[in-house]
């Protein structure tokens, strides 16, 4: 155990195998799909909080600082229907690492396909990896049934190289308490799990400080908006801008950097498409 920047604290770095005896196991780590395709390999971990209560590992390596972080860190664009047409040939020659692609939104409580097959297919005749996300309203168990069953019909088919995430940040989720609306999310991200799939939660910083419990999502990577320029601990993968320039695309876009070789884990781990396609 060592200390590395404020943001890396109580650093452990040890190999694959010897992860499962961690102490950390009993807190917030447990076995996920990229563990057999890993053995052997390094992982760094560090608690997210002074209490040490859930974890955060890295595979294949040690970020040292956050400068290293930074500069290891992958450009996504976030695209939804917001952007109208966009030239994907101008956004393939620009500094894009990946693609996130809104896969539904919700109109009256209702999920909804957003424009999402013409915007994949472009992004995969052009080698661009892919990923997702879906908005979600459902405060009941019966209305993320619906959304789930939305999602795996419009995944169908399709290979991603990028996690899918659940965007969490409507008004209306509010009406439940924080653990109560998080377990609700968990159970989701876990169900696109069971598909074979690389789940994440996406939401913003205010939203998850008020409304999230950590407890019940700390399995899952953390996708956060913040624009205050420094990552947040807890996140995997930060959304630092809304107002970024994209080659091909008309207006202010979101940009994100990623901390996770997601591409590289989720090939290596078979995580790209859903299960029985």
């Amino acid at each position: 155990e060592y200390q590395k920047d404020p943001q890396h604290y109580h650093v452990h770095t040890m190999t694959m195998d010897e992860l499962p005896h961690h102490p950390c196991t009993a807190y917030g780590i447990r076995p996920f799909h990229a563990w057999p395709i890993c053995s052997g390999k390094h992982v760094t971990i560090w608690p997210n909080d002074d209490a040490g209560t859930s974890w955060r590992v890295y595979v294949g390596g040690t970020l040292n600082t956050a400068e290293e972080a930074q500069s290891n860190a992958q450009n996504q664009l976030d695209v939804s229907r917001w952007q109208g047409r966009i030239d994907w040939d101008k956004v393939k020659s620009g500094k894009i690492d990946g693609v996130m692609l809104r896969v539904l939104g919700s109109k009256g409580g209702k999920p909804y396909l957003t424009g999402l097959e013409r915007n994949y297919a472009a992004c995969t005749a052009r080698g661009i990896p892919v990923g997702g996300y879906y908005y979600t309203c459902a405060v009941t168990q019966r209305q993320t049934e619906e959304e789930l069953a939305a999602l795996k019909t419009a995944l169908r088919g399709k290979t991603f190289q990028l996690p899918l995430a659940i965007d969490v940040e409507d008004p209306r989720l509010r009406s439940l308490a924080p653990a109560k609306l998080s377990a609700l999310v968990a159970r989701a991200a876990d169900r696109i799990e069971t598909w074979n799939l690389y789940a994440m939660v996406y939401t913003y910083t205010n939203f998850a400080d008020t409304s999230l419990a950590a407890q019940p999502l700390a399995p899952y990577d953390l996708w956060l908006a913040d624009y205050r320029g420094k990552r947040p601990p807890a996140a995997t993968a930060v959304a630092d801008t809304s107002s970024g320039t994209i080659p091909g695309v008309s207006g202010p876009v979101d940009l994100s950097h990623a901390y996770k070789g997601y591409a590289a884990i989720i090939q290596r781990a078979g995580l790209t498409k859903v299960k029985g396609e």
